[in-house]
């Protein structure tokens, strides 16, 4: 018996001692995961794949147009894999990509830089103008790597323009932005910069962010929601009215500034109507919007296509004067008597406005009797109507319960895009999602480009949405206002809520050392936007999910098979190399502590980001993703 036991005592022991053994030789000798490892060979047709010969042929054709030999070498080094696994999987865009390569022979000036970062060279293949990119790429020194990830978020030909006209003199701005959690904030500067609109808006633009990035999270939060809501209009009249080019920065901007001074410094009450920059364009604009909120909009300018006429021209400075000094009722007077002939007679008569507001007053407080009386009002003289209407009504001097109470001011309808709808707001925003997760290393995130479903829309929020956006409108219209607020009403606030929220889950996740997802806060700054429509449909393609690692580099990992298996399979590879580099600095602790030296990680981990972030721009450059349909 006791042999037995033994025997078996010594066979548990001898499988630990081999195991264990295992285990620690594993840790010590770590192996990086490779691209070429994780692909599998180029299917062929029978004929044996002769990468020697294919390698030597590429060279020759990339030497014979131009490309200097430190420059080609370092290109198939980085791309070698990458070109044989695509010439056999898509011979079509393999073509294209060499085909856009040497072409950048014609420009000797680039093959210093593309030999140190042979990476770049699919952007330089798209790019309007190459010499201006080498330019930004050189003078960017240490926020190289923040330049890449820009131009991974933004790699279509429309992207790369857009994104190279707004690093010219925003980069500095951009880059404060991101660094408090705003990915996605370079699309504020997506615009035309080519002529004197575009130079008078970069530099409101520039003011006004300079002046709240030292700020509260919700203050700029704010600014950054009224641009994005705002900055279309206001780039429009810029170009089209040379009054308000003139009187933007200096006068109108700053008459909003101080109205929102009296809210908190926030800017999301007055986001319903991009009219509101004609009613601060008036002399009594300021008072207007401060006294009376957006009300004086509906009445001034109207809402035609819901069915509300504004009133006649001739008649604004009687309402704008009845505004500011009527109360409750002289200002409903003027909401339900807007289309009444008579009414419009009376308020052009020449006398006094308190006489005006006493009589408008006199008429809502009659009920459905008021045509006997406008009719009696009519015939009088005007002094007659004097001692008619009696003493001057008192002054409403708070707006905002009576705006929210008393009177709905119906939601003007945009065409196309639609920022008030509850549809669009729930489609791309996700405020648990937004949360900057840590990436859990080896587990797949699907659907993170998916949008929401024909079934899946609803006329109201969903019930996260709708709690984040009720506690940011709380905070700013207490809760008496807030509970009569629909959905609609209530997106801005939303709005505010999550880029508020990025900063702070920005600030609590990321770090040298991590990785997390930022997929969903980038989908949403895209879509809100609206300013790079192309690079938000290519993510949602292919259900990309972008992966920011906190010492700045970022890489896109494919969810599905479009545009092909073999090629998706390679990016992927590279984004999971990258990923799993993120564990490399406990292992190094663990091998230090045992003698031995840390790996070459950081050759390794520079490798998977470059190759990630080339194939992604060669897939696009060479329009893998354009006319082709997603695979199921």
């Amino acid at each position: 018996m006791w042999r037995l036991i033994l025997k078996t005592f010594l066979v548990t022991l001898l499988t630990v001692l081999v195991i264990g053994g295992a285990v620690i030789y594993s840790l010590k000798h770590r192996t990086i995961p490779d691209v070429r490892e994780s692909i599998s060979p180029p299917p062929g047709d029978g004929v044996r794949f002769d990468r020697i010969s294919f390698s030597l042929e590429i060279r020759k054709k990339f030497i014979q147009h131009g490309w200097s030999p430190e420059a080609v070498k370092s290109l198939l080094s980085l791309n070698g894999d990458w070109f044989a696994t695509l010439h056999q999987a898509d011979p079509s865009a393999y073509s294209k990509q060499i085909s856009l390569l040497t072409d950048l022979g014609n420009f000797p000036n680039l093959m210093p830089f593309l030999a140190e970062h042979p990476e770049s060279a699919p952007l330089f293949a798209i790019a309007e103008k190459p010499d201006l990119l080498l330019r930004l790429f050189e003078s960017a020194g240490a926020d190289y790597d923040f330049l890449v990830n820009l131009y991974v978020l933004h790699a279509t030909p429309t992207g790369n323009f857009l994104l190279t006209a707004a690093l010219q003199n925003n980069l500095d701005l951009i880059e404060r932005l991101y660094r408090r959690g705003l990915v996605g904030s370079e699309t504020l500067f997506f615009f035309d910069h080519s002529d004197e609109s575009g130079f008078e808006y970069e530099q409101w633009l520039r003011e006004i962010l300079l002046v709240k990035m030292d700020k509260s999270d919700a203050e700029l939060a704010s600014l950054l929601n009224m641009v994005l809501r705002y900055g279309p209009e206001i780039r429009l009249r810029l170009r089209n009215n040379e009054s308000f080019r003139v009187s933007f920065r200096a006068t109108i901007w700053p008459r909003l500034v101080r109205v929102a001074a009296d809210n908190h410094n926030m800017f999301d009450i007055y986001l319903d109507d991009p009219r509101i920059w004609d009613l601060l364009a008036l002399p009594e604009g300021e008072e207007l919007l401060r006294l009376r909120g957006p009300l004086p909009i509906d009445l001034l300018y109207g809402y035609p296509e819901l069915g509300r006429s504004p009133y006649p021209q001739e008649l604004h400075e009687t309402v704008i004067q009845s505004l500011l000094q009527g109360d409750e009722q002289t200002i409903q007077a003027l909401i339900k008597f807007r289309d009444e002939p008579l009414f419009h007679e009376l308020a052009l008569r020449p006398v006094a406005t308190s006489i005006k507001t006493a009589a408008f007053k006199a008429l809502f407080e009659a009920g459905n009797n008021y045509h006997d009386l406008l009719r009696r009002y009519s015939a009088m003289s005007d002094d007659g109507l004097q001692a008619e209407v009696g003493p001057p009504p008192g002054i409403l001097t708070i707006w905002t319960p009576f705006y929210y109470t008393l009177w709905e001011v119906p939601k003007k309808l945009f065409q196309g895009r639609n920022p008030t709808s509850s549809e669009w707001f729930n489609s791309i925003a996700d405020p648990v999602s937004l949360l900057f997760p840590i990436l859990k290393i080896g587990v797949a995130v699907v659907n993170v480009g998916k949008t929401v479903s024909e079934e899946e829309q609803t006329d109201h929020l969903t019930p996260e949405l709708k709690k984040s956006s009720i506690e940011v409108a709380e905070q700013q219209l207490g809760k008496a206002l807030v509970s009569r607020l629909n959905d609609r009403e209530l997106i801005p606030f939303g709005v505010t809520g999550m880029l508020t929220g990025m900063q702070e889950s920005y600030r609590e996740t990321v770090s040298a050392t991590t990785v997390v997802d930022s997929t969903k806060a980038i989908r949403f700054m895209l879509g809100y936007s609206a300013a790079s429509p192309d690079s938000l449909e290519t993510l949602n393609l292919i259900d990309g999910q972008i992966m920011l690692r906190g010492d700045g580099r970022l890489v896109i990992k494919p969810g599905n098979d479009f545009p092909g298996k073999e090629v998706n399979r390679y990016l992927a590879a590279s984004a999971d190399t990258f990923t799993s580099l993120s564990l490399a600095p406990a292992i190094d602790r663990l091998q230090e502590s045992t003698g031995d030296p840390p790996p070459r990680t950081d050759r390794d981990d520079l490798r998977a980001w470059r190759q990630n972030v080339s194939t992604w721009w060669l897939m696009q450059a060479s329009g893998m993703f354009r006319n082709r349909s997603p695979v199921n």
